[in-house]
């Protein structure tokens, strides 16, 4: 019989400022973002602490949410950072952290 594949338990967190949430590798399933009062906007970066390497920019309409889910969730390697504007009233970002020892698990 072959080895069981167990997903791993992914994380949720809503933030509403700009935040570095992840210092190690990490994958990213699923993001959420709300705006009001204008245009809102959602950056995510491969490169915790920095605004460089930026793998998704995403618009929201004034008082729209927009979700985008990852059927294969999307690597950021060197942690994620996620830049937000002003009008942008939430962020929420499901990750799975990634075991770069147990690649299979």
């Amino acid at each position: 019989m072959g080895k069981r594949f167990n997903p791993p338990v992914g994380r949720i967190d809503e933030i509403t400022v700009t935040t570095d949430l992840q210092r190690s590798a990490v994958a990213v399933s699923s993001v959420v973002v709300s705006a009001s009062g204008a245009a809102g906007q959602a950056q995510l970066f491969d490169n915790y602490g920095a605004n460089s390497d930026r793998k998704l920019n995403i618009h929201v309409p004034d008082g729209e949410t927009v979700q985008l889910s990852f059927p294969l969730p999307l690597d950021f390697n060197r942690g994620l950072r996620v830049v937000v504007n002003a009008a942008t009233t939430t962020v929420s970002v499901e990750t799975v952290v990634i075991d770069k020892d147990n690649p299979d698990e």
